[in-house]
């Protein structure tokens, strides 16, 4: 597995240092997991160098909205907006970008409403 790949670049990614991020491995684990879990094939077909860089942005995302950046900076109540500070939208537009580079092996989760054809049982009777 890739857990120390990850850890290393989350810790460059968030200029932490050793002490520092460490306090953060759970989160590089779980996050590695979660990839893990999200590829259709397990991730045998894509390099570990890959897998590892996605696995940290989206630890560093998560960073950022638990530690770094967590300030909200705005709301709205209408239709439920939350803004948060430049970091966090950072991150987030980092990790949209890694997990699009990798959407080919991704599961497709979608789900899908399809009409029904009305099935008239008084003809058949």
């Amino acid at each position: 597995m890739i857990y120390q790949q990850v850890f290393q670049k989350f810790r460059e990614l968030a200029n932490l240092e050793d002490t520092q991020a460490e306090k953060y491995r759970w989160l590089c684990d779980e996050c590695t997991e979660e990839l893990y879990e999200m590829l259709a094939d397990n991730g045998k077909t894509l390099s570990e160098n890959r897998l590892s860089s996605v696995a940290a942005a989206m630890t560093l995302y998560r960073y950022t909205a638990v530690a770094k950046d967590s300030n909200v900076t705005g709301f709205k109540a209408g239709e439920i907006t939350v803004s948060y500070g430049k970091a966090s939208e950072s991150a987030k537009q980092y990790l949209q970008q890694s997990l699009k580079s990798i959407a080919p092996y991704l599961k497709d989760n979608y789900f899908v409403f399809r009409s029904v054809r009305n099935y008239d049982t008084s003809s058949h009777s």
